[in-house]
């Protein structure tokens, strides 16, 4: 038996709908959702039953099953009305033409037909801009005309180039006699404002001398491609063939990757941020790849699956891939599964990883929602400085799914970083009767404890944890600075040198270094030692926070001219983890020693950035308190360095019985209210230090013995 419903007859064979002398190709996908409305006349079909009966076992997003349903109703009806099929609100579809049993085989069906109309009704409301694409990949030429397509530029960034250069090579490539001026802000519904051609959007990054260009085709807007070139290798051939050559057939014609399972219900993926710096990273990596081996239907959806991980692990840096290599894998997504959430996303980490995170949120923020597109939308929020936003999307994550681990672990450092103890206390039971164990996110809870200088809790906490810990950089680092903080000097070496072995990068291992000179009263050996680091560790890198420190050394002990030499080096160094706003008052400070001589000329300097200052966030360790007492005692705020002195006591009670070590703080360290904390400081550090400390680390040495 045969079907025919309203004017198309179904074949089954080939996927097709027929109509006289009229033939649309449809995606298996789409086709097994309109054969499941036929099997079910005038009947509503739940998204539920949908995603159950088209999908199978594969997990599948809303935004997937409303995209087929306007793909199949663009096929049928020419348009996105509801003539064959009903939506019925919050619920499902209904399929309204009238269906016909047709005995007998199907009549041929004429094969002489308009190749470029049939593209027209087959894929989705990209009409124009697809069949200049198509039209484009088989001609030699490079004959485009004004009207065919526009040239949009992003004013924000593209202004700091040299735009005319930039933007006149894109004017000349395509042959557009003006180039139009766009906002990155909203920017899909400016490029919705614009005509239904295929636009070119293009923006400078600066910070590596490159134009990031993005291709839109149609109305509503639809990313088909993106490309990276540096603005000095912006050849025209070049640039033409990368830009135009990988559209050269119609989308929409594979399907769905099954990129959506693999986002959703993979536990190793979900972990790669919880163990990115931990030894497990390339045990949980293989077994993901061993996962899309063994679990993809083809070889197209296992080059879809790697070019997703691919950009997930560049993303969170954990893999540097160049971008030839991403690029490619971005613009497969792109151009052949972007009915799926995933492309976009996939696209969207990549501009967002090469500078421009506003336009990446600009690509996923109207998506239909999913969790794992949420916990995106709170890492992009992260990406462009708006931390409350993060933490919302992050809290709403959690609360349908605490089970997804590396979205538990962003939100528990929001809350940790926004300094919402209550929140995390509210949580720790929840964490610590979950069957998952997440390293990262228990220690965010151990940090809050150390934060606030409650030892107790923290060395019951992970008491409490030792039969669950395996030796991993969050174990070792949290030790060497819980023994650093309590003057446990040996300890703490001991706990170093398993953390160097799993990662001698770690940012913990700059400041407990120096924290333990400084409480040994052997500063002067810092520099010696950052010089082995430097040299054996970072080569040409140059991270902040050690030379900050190495500058703090040298200018404490009177080399002045190896402290102005260290200080020039913190201009073009990174950050390994403290907050700009920190980095700003550390350079502001230094800057003050070596051009303020003048004590009315310093504090005018400093008055500029009084604001920031006070708003300094304080985390588990003492370099924060140790920027803002240095700031308040040049700015000559002596209440607010006392402050900055004493909340540092309470987190590193060894730093606080030597602080009068740093010249720098001669007029804050004697007062009253620090050497009585200072006395409060020596007391706990003995009463710890003989009990609850020494027995923590017999514990739990033994585990990292192997490494």
């Amino acid at each position: 038996m045969h079907f025919k419903v309203g004017k198309w007859v179904l074949d089954d064979r080939q996927y097709k709908i027929t109509c006289d002398d009229r033939s649309v190709e449809l995606t298996p996908t789409s086709f097994r959702l309109l054969k499941l409305l036929i099997s079910n006349p005038a009947k509503v079909i739940s998204i539920t039953t949908i995603k159950e009966q088209v999908w199978k076992t594969e997990f599948t997003t809303d935004n997937l099953v409303y995209q087929t349903i306007r793909n199949l109703r663009l096929a049928l009806e020419d348009s996105d009305e509801q003539v064959y099929i009903k939506t019925i609100p919050r619920f499902g579809y209904q399929l309204v033409a009238p269906i016909e049993q047709l005995s007998g085989e199907s009549e041929p069906v004429a094969t002489s037909f308009n190749t470029a109309y049939l593209l027209i009704i087959a894929v989705i409301p990209l009409i124009l801009g697809v069949l200049l694409w198509w039209n484009l990949s088989k001609s030699a030429s490079n004959d485009i005309q004004p009207t065919d397509m526009q040239l949009l530029v992003i004013k924000d960034g593209i202004e700091h180039a040299n735009k005319s250069n930039v933007v006149e090579h894109f004017e000349q490539l395509l042959e557009v006699e003006k180039a139009k001026t766009i906002n990155e802000i909203n920017l899909f519904e400016q490029l919705n404002q614009q005509q239904a051609s295929t636009k070119v959007v293009i923006k400078f990054i600066p910070e590596n001398n490159h134009v990031l260009s993005m291709v839109f085709v149609g109305t509503p807007a639809h990313l088909s491609y993106v490309d990276l070139k540096h603005v000095n290798k912006l050849d025209n051939n070049e640039a033409f063939t990368s830009l135009f050559g990988e559209i050269k057939q119609s989308v929409l014609t594979r399907g769905n990757s099954g990129i959506a399972t693999l986002a959703a219900s993979n536990n190793e993926l979900k972990a790669l941020v919880s163990v990115s710096n931990s030894a497990s990273f390339k045990e949980v990596k293989s077994a993901l790849l061993l996962e899309v081996e063994s679990n993809s239907l083809n070889e197209d959806q296992k080059r879809a699956k790697y070019a997703f991980i691919d950009t997930l692990l560049s993303f969170y840096r954990l893999e540097d891939h160049g971008d030839e290599k991403l690029l490619s894998g971005i613009n497969y997504l792109v151009s052949r599964y972007h009915q799926s959430n995933y492309a976009l996303i996939a696209a969207a980490l990549f501009i967002a990883d090469r500078g421009s995170p506003n336009v990446a949120f600009q690509l996923v923020e109207n998506l239909e929602q999913d969790l794992f597109l949420t916990f995106v939308q709170g890492l992009l929020h992260i990406e462009i400085d708006e931390s409350d936003r993060a933490l919302k999307h992050f809290e709403r994550v959690f609360s349908l799914a605490p089970e997804f681990e590396d979205n538990t672990f962003f939100y528990f450092l929001e809350l940790f970083e926004s300094d919402l103890s209550e929140e995390l206390s509210k949580h720790s039971k929840r964490l610590l009767n979950s069957d998952y164990f997440s390293t990262s996110s228990h220690f965010i809870l151990f940090n809050q404890y150390v934060k606030h200088g409650q030892f107790d809790k923290a060395i019951s906490f992970l008491v409490g944890l030792s039969g669950k810990l395996s030796c991993n950089d969050d174990l070792a680092g949290s030790l060497a600075l819980l023994n650093a903080s309590l003057g446990n000097v040996q300890d703490s070496e001991q706990w170093l040198q398993p953390l160097n072995r799993i990662n001698h990068r770690d940012w913990r291992i700059p400041w407990v270094v120096f924290s333990n000179y400084l409480f040994e009263q052997k500063l002067g050996e810092y520099p010696m030692w950052y010089t082995r680091y430097q040299k054996e560790v970072l080569g040409s890198d140059s991270l902040y926070e050690p030379l900050f420190l190495n500058t703090l050394t040298h200018y404490a002990l009177g080399n002045l001219e190896s402290a102005n030499y260290t200080y020039g080096l913190t201009q073009h160094a990174t950050s390994a983890f403290s907050r700009p706003s920190t980095i700003e008052i550390a350079n502001a400070v230094a800057h003050t020693w070596f051009d303020q001589e003048n004590p009315a000329e310093r504090v005018s300097y400093l008055s500029q950035f009084e604001t920031l200052a006070r708003t300094i966030k304080y985390d588990e360790t003492a370099l924060p308190n140790l920027i803002s007492a240095l700031y308040f005692t040049s700015y000559d705020d002596i209440k607010q360095a006392e402050n900055a002195i004493i909340n540092g006591c309470k987190k590193s009670p060894a730093i606080c019985t030597v602080w009068r070590s740093i010249p720098l703080l001669k007029q804050v360290v004697n007062t009253a209210k620090v050497n009585k904390e200072v006395i409060l400081a020596g007391k706990k550090m003995e009463n710890l230090q003989t009990q609850q400390l020494k027995a923590l680390n017999k514990t739990l040495l033994p585990i990292c013995s192997a490494i």
